[in-house]
């Protein structure tokens, strides 16, 4: 079982790497990947495992980095497809975006990914109804830092 204490990791104006401590340490991956290697090296310093919660797009863009996170020891988490507001979809949207990228990542690491993180922390409960469907428990974060 991992440690209770929990980091969120951002970049102050420094560029520097702030960790706060907060309920569940995750990573939101949708966007480039020039600070991966970064992040993975000041975790491994740190001892710090979190859940990189990755778009469809970033898993196809930056295949080798999805594998060198789950090498590392982190957790990988499904972001959806295209990052689209999750409760204007049809269940079958839905679940399309949901398991899209579980495919990918299944196809890519073998990894199975359970932890389903909304974009733009819209959810309901149709969300959370789609979600377990597709075998995934639905989070959400309660400390936003603004930085992305």
């Amino acid at each position: 079982m991992k440690k209770s204490v929990d980091y969120h990791v951002s970049h102050d104006t420094n560029h520097s790497l702030i960790f706060r401590d907060i309920i569940y340490r995750n990573l939101q991956f949708g966007w480039g990947n020039e600070d991966t290697t970064r992040i993975l090296d000041t975790l491994k310093a740190h001892n710090i495992k979190v859940t990189f919660f990755m778009t469809g797009g970033w898993v196809d863009s930056y295949p080798d980095d999805v594998k060198a996170i789950l090498a590392a020891g982190h957790d990988l988490g499904n972001h959806s497809e295209n990052h689209k507001n999750m409760s204007q979809l049809s269940d079958e949207e839905c679940q399309k975006e949901i398991m899209d990228v579980h495919n990918k990542i299944k196809t890519l690491t073998g990894y199975e990914m359970t932890l389903f993180r909304p974009p733009f922390g819209d959810y309901d409960n149709h969300v959370i109804t789609n979600a377990a469907e597709c075998g995934y428990f639905t989070i959400q974060w309660n400390c936003d830092t603004l930085d992305t």
